[in-house]
C-alpha cells in the first residue's frame, strides 16, 4: 500500500497516539468552524519533521472536508464573520490539494491565508498551483524579503506607475594653440562649457525590488484588490507580568462527548485500540514505519532539490534581465 500502514502505525502510537487515537475526539473542525472557535495546532517540524509534515496535510484535509459541508449550509448558518484559517510556514506541508481551498473557500465564509517564505515554496510543487494563490488572494501582506527573485515578483505583483527619469550632465573644454614660424607668433586660447537636464517618462515599480529587502521589522506592504497599495507597520504585542497576573493562567474549555445515544440508551465507546501498542507486533510495526520515513525523506529531499531549482532559475533569469537592461541603457 505504499507504506500507507506505517505512516497510519505512527499517528496512531506514541505520543501522537495520545492525541489522534481517539474514538470520541474531543476536537471536530466542522463544529469548531461553526462555533467560531479557537484552534491551534503545533507541529513539531524539528523534532518530527516528516511525521509532523503528513500531520499538517492532514489538517489541511479536513478543513478541505469542512470547507464542502459549510458550503451544504444555508447562507444564514455559514459563519460570520469569516472564519480564519492561518498556515504558518505553508511551505513545510503544501502539496496540490490546495489548489481549489481558495477558490472555494470564500464561498464557505471562511478566510484562507497560506504564509510562505519565498514564492519558490509554491512553484516547488506547481506553477499551477502558485498561479491559483496569488490569483485568488484578494489581500496581499509582504513582508520583508530575503531573495532576489521573491522580491522581484513581490514588485510585480505591486505593479508600475509612470515616473519620470531626470538625466544631467555637464561638460567642460579648454584649448590653446601657437604659431612658431612666423615672424609674428600668434597664440589662441579657447574654454567651453556645456549644462543639460533631459526628462524622460517611463513604467518604474511602485515599489521596487530593494524597498521590499529593505523593509523593518513588523513592516509591509499590502495591496487590496489589486489597485490599492498601502505602507503597514504591525505593532509587537507584549504582555508584562501585571498583564499575565491579570489575565490569570491559561486554561482550555474541553467539551468532551460521553458516547453516542442511540434510542434514548446512552453507549460508551469500546475502545479496542486504547491498548494496541500491546497487541501490535513491534518490530514488524517499527519496520513498517522505518520504511514509511524513509520514502516521506526521499519525497522531502526532493521538493528540497525542486525549490532550489527554482530559486536558481529566478536568479538567473533576474540576472539576464540585468544584463539587458544595462545593454539597453548603455546603449
Amino acid at each position: 500500500f505504499g507504506g500507507v500502514g506505517g505512516r497510519l502505525y505512527s499517528f496512531g502510537t506514541g505520543k501522537f497516539g495520545r492525541v489522534l487515537n481517539a474514538y470520541e475526539p474531543e476536537v471536530n473542525l466542522f463544529e469548531a468552524i461553526r462555533a467560531n472557535k479557537i484552534i491551534y495546532v503545533a507541529l513539531p517540524t524539528m523534532g518530527k519533521d516528516t511525521t509532523a509534515r503528513n500531520f499538517g496535510r492532514l489538517v489541511i484535509a479536513d478543513l478541505r472536508t469542512a470547507i464542502s459541508w459549510l458550503q451544504k449550509l444555508p447562507e444564514h448558518e455559514r459563519p460570520w464573520p469569516p472564519f480564519m484559517a492561518f498556515c504558518d510556514e505553508a511551505g513545510s506541508y503544501v502539496n496540490d490539494n490546495w489548489s481549489r481551498i481558495p477558490e472555494q473557500a470564500r464561498s464557505a465564509h471562511v478566510w484562507f491565508v497560506p504564509a510562505a517564505q519565498t514564492c519558490a515554496n509554491f512553484q516547488a510543487i506547481s506553477d499551477e498551483l502558485y498561479e491559483m494563490i496569488i490569483g485568488n488572494a484578494w489581500v496581499k501582506l509582504i513582508f520583508k524579503v530575503g531573495t532576489q527573485a521573491t522580491a522581484l515578483e513581490a514588485a510585480e505583483l505591486v505593479g508600475k506607475k509612470l515616473g519620470v527619469l531626470k538625466s544631467l550632465s555637464g561638460g567642460e573644454t579648454a584649448s590653446a594653440s601657437a604659431s612658431f614660424l612666423r615672424h609674428a607668433p600668434e597664440s589662441s586660447v579657447g574654454t567651453g562649457n556645456s549644462f543639460s537636464i533631459g526628462e524622460r517618462q517611463q513604467e518604474m515599480y511602485i515599489v521596487t525590488p530593494d524597498e521590499f529587502k529593505g523593509l523593518a521589522k513588523g513592516e509591509c506592504i499590502m495591496t487590496y484588490g489589486g489597485n490599492q497599495v498601502y505602507n503597514l507597520r504591525i505593532p509587537m504585542t507584549v504582555f508584562d507580568s501585571d498583564a499575565q497576573k491579570r489575565f490569570g493562567e491559561f486554561k482550555v474549555n474541553r467539551f468532551r462527548k460521553s458516547g453516542l445515544k442511540i434510542d434514548k440508551k446512552q453507549w460508551q465507546p469500546a475502545g479496542f485500540f486504547e491498548n494496541v501498542d500491546r497487541y501490535l507486533a513491534p518490530t514488524a510495526a517499527r519496520k513498517a514505519a522505518k520504511a514509511a520515513e524513509d520514502e516521506d525523506e526521499m519525497a522531502a529531499a526532493h521538493g528540497r532539490s525542486k525549490v532550489e531549482a527554482v530559486q536558481k532559475e529566478k536568479g538567473r533569469g533576474y540576472s539576464r534581465q540585468t544584463d539587458a537592461t544595462a545593454r539597453q541603457e548603455s546603449a
